[in-house]
């Protein structure tokens, strides 16, 4: 079975001597199709990654969101979209439980439309 990776997490560390840098971990998320991540934004308890994904019982590419642990652990993960491609460009902590996903949404006609999506701490859509 082939997974596609997600991403990498790579810390950038800057001391007197310059940088260096320190891989946290190395983990495969998302589903055996093509799966982009596209922004990390960092939380209390590790970071939430966005993207999208075309393997997660979707028929089309669908916003994907997964908050992982300080250890690359997936916490929780959401799947949303409709008809057409749906993907998720960036992610803004707002406050400690609070994010916000902008992404972008097929109109039919062969363009697209953006929106938004407001998360808690918990993954829940508000």
């Amino acid at each position: 079975m082939l997974r596609a990776t997600l991403f990498q997490v790579i810390l950038f560390v800057v001391s007197g001597s310059g940088i260096q840098a320190q891989q946290l971990f190395e983990r495969t998320y998302g589903s055996t199709g093509p799966d982009v991540g596209e922004a990390v934004a960092i939380t209390p308890g590790g970071m939430v990654v966005v993207g999208s994904t075309f393997g997660l019982g979707g028929a089309d590419q669908d916003v994907l969101v997964i908050s992982l642990n300080a250890d690359g652990e997936a916490d929780w993960s959401v799947r949303t979209g409709g008809p057409g491609a749906d993907v998720a460009f960036d992610v803004l902590r707002i406050t400690s439980n609070e994010l916000l996903v902008t992404e972008k949404h097929a109109d039919g006609q062969g363009g697209f439309t953006n929106g938004y999506l407001e998360l808690d701490g918990a993954g829940t859509i508000t």
